[in-house]
């Protein structure tokens, strides 16, 4: 019996038994993993618990320092506060110009009146009588108390016979314009009663420091020529 083993036998087995090893550790660990228990898991406990959390204060503003005129004034509120009214100190410079300008006022009054009452005086309320002297060259006014400054174009008269005078009243206001006229006598023409009653509303007199209207009569007298 040959109990002589060769290299190549030796390297045969070692490589078989490490092979074996090698599964037979690799079954072990999977049937080691597959019945390994794992523990279930438990619920998580948290306790709440409640937590009361203090506001910071207010921030209060910082006051400015008071000036010594501020302080004055204070003083001032709280003693008319305290005792009442208290006199306000009123500059003298004002006062004089309202003196001023009240002795102005007056001034200017009193010297319209007057001016009103001169005229009043020297005008008085009534104009008088004017003459009015129609001819084929135009009209001529004369006579009366108070100044014509504006005649309208002579008027259109046509009259086979030479009419009546015409008297017209009239009022006149300050600004001397005539503000109404009335026929007072007839001509004897209707057409030239009416002609020369708008005529006359169209004449102007001189403006007069009065506050009235002054009253007049306007004779009308047809000549030939």
């Amino acid at each position: 019996m040959n109990l002589r083993i060769s290299k190549e036998e030796i390297a045969y087995w070692t490589g078989s038994f490490l092979i074996n090893l090698l599964i037979f550790t690799g079954f072990a660990s999977l049937f080691l993993v597959t019945h390994v228990e794992v523990p279930e898991p438990q619920p998580l406990k948290i306790k709440i618990r409640e937590v009361t959390i203090k506001s910071p204060p207010p921030k209060v503003a910082k006051q400015k320092k008071t000036s010594k005129v501020n302080k004055k004034a204070t003083a001032v509120v709280e003693k008319a506060h305290k005792e009442g009214d208290v006199p306000v100190k009123v500059e003298k410079k004002k006062e004089e110009d309202v003196r001023i300008l009240a002795s102005i006022q007056e001034s200017v009054r009193e010297k319209l009146k007057e001016q009103k009452e001169k005229g009043a005086t020297a005008h008085g309320k009534s104009i008088g009588s004017i003459s009015a002297v129609v001819s084929g060259s135009g009209i001529t006014f004369s006579a009366g108390n108070r100044k014509i400054i504006y005649t309208p174009p002579l008027p259109y008269l046509v009259t086979q016979e030479f009419p009546a005078p015409l008297r017209i009243k009239i009022w006149v206001n300050p600004y001397g314009r005539v503000i109404k006229a009335v026929v007072v006598q007839r001509s004897g023409n209707a057409k030239i009663d009416s002609t020369l009653l708008r005529y006359i509303k169209l004449v102007k007199f001189e403006a007069l420091p009065v506050d009235f209207v002054q009253t007049g009569e306007v004779v009308f007298r047809f000549t030939g020529g």
